[in-house]
């Protein structure tokens, strides 16, 4: 966490805010209606109420947008090499 000691020995010495990096990879939309066929099937979660937005992990509160707080940082991604 920027350099701040959080864990010693298996242990939670400290808790601190930081950012929630993220991945927004393309993907063909209509794997969504197999997804959502699954969904209804096997959980008790709808696949729209599984969806996270960014304001839900987003502190509001923090004033900050390069990830000092609870910011979504969003990483690129691409296919990948062997």
């Amino acid at each position: 966490k920027n350099g701040e000691l959080v864990v010693k020995n298996g242990k939670v010495v400290k808790v601190v805010a930081g950012a929630t990096h993220v991945v927004r990879p393309d993907y063909d939309p209509s794997i969504e209606t197999s997804l959502r066929d699954y969904f209804d099937r096997y959980h008790t979660v709808k696949l729209d109420n599984f969806r996270v937005s960014d304001q839900e992990i987003v502190d509001s509160n923090c004033g900050h947008t390069g990830g000092e707080c609870g910011c979504v940082i969003v990483q690129p991604c691409g296919p990948r090499t062997s």
